[in-house]
């Protein structure tokens, strides 16, 4: 998950490449994700390219940093 939110950050990855990503996880039946964290995290990814009412996404970079703080202390491979 660090890696995809650094993808976007940087530019290499787009958003919605992202969500479809993150969305295809959460979504698939044949995986069985009980840690909370991780499922948290994968539903923030696969809105990540939603727009907001007044910017051009729902979640900015700046969201995107503080998600990559969490994460590290969360301890999120």
């Amino acid at each position: 998950m660090i890696n995809k939110i650094k993808l976007v950050i940087d530019g290499v990855e787009s958003r919605s490449e992202v969500a479809r990503w993150a969305f295809a996880i959460y979504e698939d039946d044949d995986l069985r994700i009980a840690d909370k964290v991780v499922l948290k995290y994968l539903e923030l990814l696969g809105a990540l390219d939603l727009h907001g009412v007044d910017r051009e996404y729902l979640y900015t970079e700046e969201d995107l940093n503080h998600w990559l703080n969490s994460i590290k202390t969360e301890d999120i491979p």
